[in-house]
């Protein structure tokens, strides 16, 4: 479920691999083979994918999991239980990976259920924030500046929810089927981008058009950064294509793989590594 992490386990700059499924935590080594005791069971059964946390970059991580009884659950790199975690159970199950953010030097959890209702909590799982009730068709992105929440409707309506739960919609569209989001700036000019993948992807920048890439993704698109470029992840099918920040295909694409996919310097090499799934089978790419 949901993304492929990293992670110093041994504190030593040997990087593993952190990831959940609906019933056990994983952490494998770059051969694929289980870290000390893992997998471990987890307390109960995961509803969404795990986020890392390393809040003071001490390598004193924390995972966090949200589970089918609608709590989150709090484990160490260990996979044991965080003592002193006081969250409380949502109103609905909450199918959204938790995103983190520090706002005016504060921790801020964001926790968001399949209804749309939203909050806030610290890094001990006590509220700091009710958001209320969220438009959510796809998934909910976080404005890096001030804290903010952008989402989206049924029909491709990107709103934007401010920390007393105030919201605004700021892009207009007129979709008929379900949708992808992503609200991120990926091309270094201070302002945030909108990028909708439904029968092609788009990006825009509030009403004004950026690019169009005329595939559709199976799977949520992802942003990531490498050489201080950013590019978006899609699969169709069982291909996978990175495009670059300005519309055009990266060189050599597309790849073979389906599903959910991390792209990252796995070796600190200046390579770009993809992870991408297939059936049963995790591949690596390493990529010029």
């Amino acid at each position: 479920l949901g993304e492929i992490n990293q992670i110093d386990f041994y504190k030593n700059k040997k990087l593993q691999l952190v990831f959940n499924t609906n019933d056990s935590l994983y952490i494998v080594d770059r051969n694929g083979n289980n870290v000390e005791t893992f997998p471990k069971r987890l307390e109960s059964k995961a509803s969404a994918g795990h986020t890392l946390l390393d809040y003071d970059n001490n390598r004193k991580y924390r995972i966090l999991i949200p589970s089918k009884d609608k709590m989150v659950y709090n484990y160490d790199k260990n996979g044991e239980i965080v003592k002193g975690w006081k969250f409380k159970k949502m109103p609905e199950i909450i199918t959204q990976e938790l995103q983190y953010h520090v706002h005016k030097s504060k921790d801020f959890i964001y926790v968001v259920d399949q209804a749309g209702n939203a909050k806030i909590v610290g890094r001990n799982g006590k509220q700091r924030i009710e958001l209320g009730n969220l438009p959510l068709a796809d998934t909910y992105h976080i404005d890096k500046q001030y804290g903010y929440v952008y989402s989206t409707d049924a029909q491709a309506n990107v709103w934007l929810t401010d920390l007393e739960g105030k919201k605004s919609k700021i892009k207009s569209n007129n979709l008929t089927k379900p949708h992808h989001f992503i609200a991120q700036n990926i091309n270094e000019d201070e302002l945030t981008e909108l990028v909708i993948s439904e029968a092609k992807l788009s990006c825009y920048q509030l009403e004004a058009k950026i690019f169009d890439y005329d595939a559709s993704s199976d799977y949520p698109p992802h942003v990531f950064e490498h050489n201080d470029q950013h590019y978006i992840g899609i699969t169709q099918g069982e291909n996978f294509y990175i495009i670059k920040s300005n519309g055009n295909l990266y060189p050599g694409m597309p790849l073979y793989g389906q599903g959910s996919f991390n792209c990252t310097d796995t070796d600190k090499d200046g390579q770009l590594n993809l992870l991408i799934g297939s059936g049963d089978l995790l591949y690596n790419y390493s990529l010029e």
